[in-house]
């Protein structure tokens, strides 16, 4: 995928006046003084930082006047978005995949209120999490599933222990630089294989932990999910 969004070519004319101009001016240059450097007419500096076409030995001579080790760096083919394919992808991303937002300041209460009534959970883990957080995260995953599966049958004092084993394991993340983030969505849930096809509509929780230092504010999910009942 990665190797379709990039694209190898020869700068453009234009492409080039803007890299000689900025190495040019960023080394406090005038055009005079890199013309010298170069060993190039001044007026050939000015067409090269006209976007006017140069040969190639003019382009040698750019890099060595600036002390590329490369001195056909500007010659030679090199790696670009291919905007054409970035933006096909990125049409096909958005007719595929929705963001939902994430809390990601999160108390064991309000995780607990934002799972109640939701009826199926993902999980993912933004970055690779170490043993330790990842056993933490894991215990975590299953207290929820075991809360969403009774949290009807519990008492308002049962729910109060389940909020401080919540905290307890975000807490514990945190020490360790791990966010804990969640979103909940409703979705429509279609019954293909019987004769009623009104979908059903449900809610999915979206459980993400990662690097706090690098933690998303919202993930990408699929905008429809077909579940055969």
């Amino acid at each position: 995928m990665i190797d379709t969004l990039v694209e190898m070519r020869c700068l453009t004319p234009e492409e080039l006046a803007k890299v000689i101009t900025n190495l040019r001016e960023l080394r406090g240059w005038s055009q005079e003084v890199l013309a010298e450097c170069a060993r190039l007419s001044v007026r050939t500096i000015q067409r090269v930082e006209k976007a006017e076409p140069s040969e190639l030995d003019t382009r040698r001579a750019l890099a060595k006047a600036f002390e590329w080790e490369d001195i056909d760096a500007f010659n030679k083919p090199l790696p670009f978005p291919n905007e054409e394919k970035i933006m096909e992808e990125e049409r096909k991303l958005n007719d595929t995949t929705t963001l939902v937002l994430l809390e990601n300041r999160l108390s064991g209460r309000k995780l607990r209120g934002l799972i109640e009534g939701t009826h199926a959970m993902q999980v993912h883990e933004y970055t690779e999490l170490a043993d330790e957080p990842s056993q933490i995260f894991a215990q975590l995953q299953d207290c929820i599933r075991d809360y969403m599966d009774v949290c009807c049958d519990l008492s308002a004092v049962d729910k109060i222990q389940i909020d401080k084993d919540f905290q307890a394991a975000i807490d514990n993340l945190h020490q360790m630089d791990i966010t804990i983030g969640i979103a909940t969505r409703r979705m429509k849930l279609s019954n293909e294989n019987g004769e009623d096809k009104t979908p059903i509509i449900f809610s999915i929780a979206y459980l993400v932990a990662g690097n706090s230092k690098v933690f998303p504010p919202s993930i990408r999910v699929p905008k429809q999910t077909q579940i055969g009942f």
